[in-house]
């Protein structure tokens, strides 16, 4: 998971449907597929942006309402391409800024940079 450490995920608490479980599974073959191929001096597509916003609009997480191993492995992923975008454009992606903010402050302890967001908007 790169610069993150494994969460325990065998906490009861921590158990999945397995609409979930499969869920998890997507959202890390979609970092495999999608985000590890990209250069890190290459740009993002801004599709890729969107379409994360555009999962996260309706749930706190990517596999709903529970943080999971997915969320640690895309926030991993997406770290050093969405870092250093202008708050101008985390703005343009609010569900995708708010999951960033929050998956990163659960798991501040174990990131080695923190990315910063504006308090509020700009506009």
């Amino acid at each position: 998971m790169g610069n993150l450490k494994k969460r325990d995920m065998t906490d009861s608490s921590e158990e999945f449907t397995l609409e979930q479980e499969a869920l998890i599974r997507q959202w890390i073959e979609y970092r495999k597929v999608v985000l590890d191929r990209l250069n890190p001096q290459q740009l993002v597509p801004h599709s890729v942006f969107h379409e994360l916003n555009h999962q996260l609009k309706n749930t706190s997480y990517l596999a709903g309402n529970k943080f999971s191993k997915a969320d640690a492995e895309l926030l991993s992923g997406l770290i050093e391409f969405y870092g250093p975008q202008s708050i101008q454009l985390k703005e343009k992606y609010p569900h995708l800024t708010r999951w960033f903010r929050h998956v990163q402050h659960i798991t501040n302890d174990k990131l080695s940079i923190t990315i910063p967001f504006s308090r509020s908007s700009l506009y």
